[in-house]
């Protein structure tokens, strides 16, 4: 993946930055996940998509990204069950 290339279409501002794919979404926020991106182009990334807003497309890419990372919870059979407050 090309960190530069995807700064320079992100990061053109509100009006005039193109949104990512589901695809390059998925990718890029695995890498940031996965803590492979250097400090400097995490920063120019996160400054970009604050300013241009994340489209459907960019959160199910970050949504499928987590999905990958995250352990799964089961649901017990019997008993109580867990309740996950996020904080």
């Amino acid at each position: 993946m090309e960190l530069a290339l995807l700064i320079r279409e992100i990061g053109r501002g509100a009006t005039g930055a193109r949104d990512l794919s589901g695809d390059e979404a998925q990718q890029l926020y695995g890498a940031m996940l996965d803590g492979v991106v250097p400090d400097l182009e995490l920063g120019a990334i996160a400054i970009a998509l604050r300013m241009k807003t994340e489209s459907v497309n960019e959160m199910i890419g970050f949504l499928a990204a987590a999905s990958e990372r995250l352990p799964k919870l089961r649901r017990p059979r019997t008993g109580a069950r867990p309740v996950v407050i996020p904080s």
